[in-house]
């Protein structure tokens, strides 16, 4: 009877098993019965000799299994490497969607807080339109007199300028007038006394001057701040 055998070792002593088919001995290979060093024996496969599993028509059916089962152990790790990657792509893409739901909750309350602002801007506008007629030279005003706000500013240097130096020339002649007055009622005679009473004079003059001239000023700034009040009121009219 044509067959495969092999050597089982026992508890007193190995026993041969067979004859067995050889689809019976690749499913012993396939649950680890049979290994490449097995003792196996065929009429005529191996002539009626044993020998090792690893030297018999045998040993293809062994690595074929062998390398079968490291394809599937190399399936499996990839599956699971897909499964972690996988894993790892759904935590991300939660995180990412927590992100921009965070993102998008700012925003609102970003755009609540500009729209509350604006709302209570607005109603302090109309609760007091005073205040807001009140703002020197508003945006529309600078639209309607682009020019305005500079001959503004260049007619308040002027003023500066122009009492400065008024202020300066009645300083020279009222500290003339001193010297003058000292040297005359250093003399003692009648001409020192006409001459004292003549620096008496300018010193006097000096000094009604420049309360003229400071009375000037303030009425040149006053001008200047009413011309400005006359446009914003003008221009908020507009308004």
């Amino acid at each position: 009877m044509s067959g495969w055998f092999y050597t089982k070792s026992g508890f007193a002593s190995d026993h041969t098993v067979g004859p067995l088919p050889e689809k019976e001995m690749a499913r012993l290979i396939s649950i680890g019965k049979l290994g490449k060093n097995s003792v196996v024996c065929h009429p005529v496969q191996t002539n009626n000799d044993w020998v090792p599993l690893r030297k018999s028509p045998l040993f293809e059916i062994y690595e074929n299994f062998h390398l079968e089962v490291k394809r599937e152990a190399a399936a499996k790790k990839r599956e699971k490497k897909r499964q972690r990657l996988e894993r790892e792509r759904e935590i991300e893409a939660a995180k990412q969607e927590k992100k921009e739901a965070r993102k998008k909750q700012q925003a609102e309350q970003l755009a609540a807080q500009r729209k509350r602002q604006r709302t209570a801007a607005s109603n302090a506008r109309t609760a007091s339109p005073v205040n807001e007629s009140s703002k020197p030279m508003a945006a529309h005003s600078k639209k309607d007199y682009p020019y305005l706000s500079q001959y503004l500013r260049i007619a308040e240097i002027l003023v500066d300028v122009t009492h400065g130096i008024l202020f300066f020339i009645l300083f020279v002649y009222i500290v003339l007038g001193i010297i003058g007055l000292i040297r005359m009622a250093s003399l003692g005679n009648l001409s020192a006394q006409y001459g004292f009473l003549l620096s008496l004079g300018i010193i006097a003059g000096g000094v009604l001057s420049f309360y003229s001239i400071l009375w000037s000023r303030i009425i040149s700034f006053a001008f200047l701040e009413f011309i400005k009040v006359v446009v914003n009121i003008e221009s908020n009219t507009r308004k």
